[in-house]
């Protein structure tokens, strides 16, 4: 093996006598005419540098559909190497944040290159939950401010932000926590308007969190990343970037052709809360109709599931034979831990329909799915989730909205977040006729005023294009002149049902 190392193809597939793993044996990877085939996939192996004295190290990454995909991800990884040049110090810590990286995207090389010019470790050095109370125990500050600074650590950026390293901080971290945080609060405040007793006792003695209180824990966060970069462990702080949303639950906006154009040429969205139009989300999943994980934004998009329910979807809660979800359990995220529990609320433990073209949809994933299942044999972990990784383990919910937004940056669509998919599952339903408590019932809301609130703009778009319609219906040969001003257009329908348009 060279050091560039060496790129092959292999398959899970087993000895049917001895069930000893192919690999790159197996007879269907290529064609009776010697060409390789879709079968398998293709991967590489090569070495990394070590410390001296250290063990050596062996970086084996896979699943490429293509050779050229694996070749020009490990020529990512020399590039990432050639950074620290003559240092074996450096190379060794960029061979340590590739190894990290697993089967997941490699360190981003302009970033490990900025690092290198700053001096910080290039690995990205110890991670926020290793970092934080050591900086608690040396930032100097009084003990009433010390303990405001504990609470902070203790209650959002460890559980939040500890498994991320003080150098790979980015701003999506920050805004990904106060998002979690959100959803927190609605939780305790959909718990606490229930109708059920059990269901507002859960929530009893919980306070949701002000927009003080997010200043404040932002505050803490930047203090911290300040001195993190004085000490050259960081070379950004995300935290400064961060605006803080207002207060009060944000209105659903719709990305009309004017609302595009104005972010294509300013970057700005006009809410934090963004809605596709079912053209734009069409575009979307067509975009992404080979993703393994299609089937779940398809469900998300035309369903509105919310992103722990369609994670925690497990086989049992589909009933195909009738044609429909039963949501009665989801994979939420405390801190960064993933959990399986019920729903948020009361309300949200519901029974979905499914379209003929949904239904299709999950029966082709499920196909799949047991197909991969028989190709990995006794590697496969057992569990009964519908959707999972290649393994078969559970789906982890921030994997599922880096995933997102990955796709919906490569498909050149305006943004949205993955819950605003869920979102325009609303206005599709409308469109399709749906009344509001049907659809707050659909989304699984403890309460119509939520759903009416939310949707207000998103709804008058579609009651805009009802209302044109059925003024359309009316035909009609001509309309009062105005008593001043030029004539209106008027129209008149011919013998054949063609209209005309025709002036005074």
């Amino acid at each position: 093996m060279t050091s560039q190392g060496t790129i092959s193809k292999r398959c899970g597939c087993r000895d049917q006598r001895t069930a000893k793993p192919l690999g790159a044996g197996c007879p269907q990877l290529r064609g009776d005419d010697g060409a390789w085939t879709e079968h398998g996939s293709w991967r590489y192996q090569r070495s990394l540098p070590t410390l001296p004295g250290g063990p050596r190290k062996q970086l084996r990454r896979g699943g490429f559909a293509t050779a050229e995909a694996a070749e020009a991800d490990r020529d990512h990884v020399t590039q990432l190497l050639a950074v620290a040049g003559d240092n074996r110090i450096a190379a060794a810590e960029v061979a340590t944040a590739i190894l990290e990286a697993k089967a997941g995207p490699l360190p981003d090389l302009d970033t490990v290159r900025r690092r290198a010019m700053a001096g910080t470790p290039l690995d990205g050095g110890a991670t926020m939950a290793q970092y934080l109370p050591e900086w608690l125990g040396r930032c100097g500050v009084d003990a009433n401010t010390l303990r405001g600074y504990r609470s902070h650590v203790d209650l959002y950026l460890i559980p939040y932000l500890g498994h991320i390293k003080v150098g790979e901080l980015k701003l999506r971290h920050v805004r990904e926590m106060f998002e979690a945080i959100d959803e927190r609060n609605e939780t305790i405040r959909e718990a606490k308007n229930s109708p059920h007793q059990h269901v507002r006792d859960s929530v009893r003695g919980q306070r949701t969190q002000t927009r003080s209180t997010y200043r404040r824990i932002r505050a803490t966060l930047s203090t911290a990343m300040t001195a993190a970069i004085s000490e050259e462990l960081a070379t950004v702080n995300p935290a400064k970037a961060y605006k803080i949303p207002k207060a009060g639950r944000p209105k659903a906006r719709v990305w009309t052709p004017e609302r595009v154009a104005a972010w294509k040429a300013t970057g700005e969205q006009p809410s934090p809360v963004m809605v596709w139009t079912a053209e734009q989300t069409g575009r979307f999943l067509d975009f992404i109709a080979d993703d393994p994980l299609y089937a779940l934004f398809h469900i998300i998009a035309l369903r509105g599931l919310r992103r722990g329910e369609a994670v925690g979807l497990r086989h049992a809660d589909l009933d195909l034979t009738n044609r429909r979800i039963i949501v009665t359990n989801q994979i939420a995220q405390h801190g960064w831990e993933p959990v399986q529990k019920p729903p948020k609320t009361g309300a949200g433990d519901r029974v979905i329909a499914l379209d003929d073209y949904s239904l299709d949809i999950l029966q082709t994933h499920i196909a799949r799915h047991m197909h991969l299942r028989q190709l990995r044999g006794p590697r496969w972990q057992p569990n009964d989730m519908l959707f999972c990784d290649t393994n078969g383990n559970p789906l982890h919910p921030a994997t599922v909205t880096d995933l997102f937004n990955r796709l919906r940056t490569a498909s050149g669509l305006p943004p949205i977040r993955l819950h605003d998919l869920r979102h325009g599952a609303a206005s599709i339903a409308h469109a399709a006729g749906a009344d509001i408590k049907s659809i707050s019932t659909q989304l699984g809301h403890s309460s119509i005023t939520i759903t009416a609130d939310t949707y207000t703009e998103v709804f008058a778009e579609v009651d805009l294009k009802s209302a044109n319609a059925a003024a359309d219906v009316i035909a009609r040969n001509r309309r009062p002149a105005p008593t001043t001003g030029p004539a209106p257009r008027q129209r008149r329908t011919t013998p054949t049902g063609q209209t005309l348009a025709l002036v005074g």
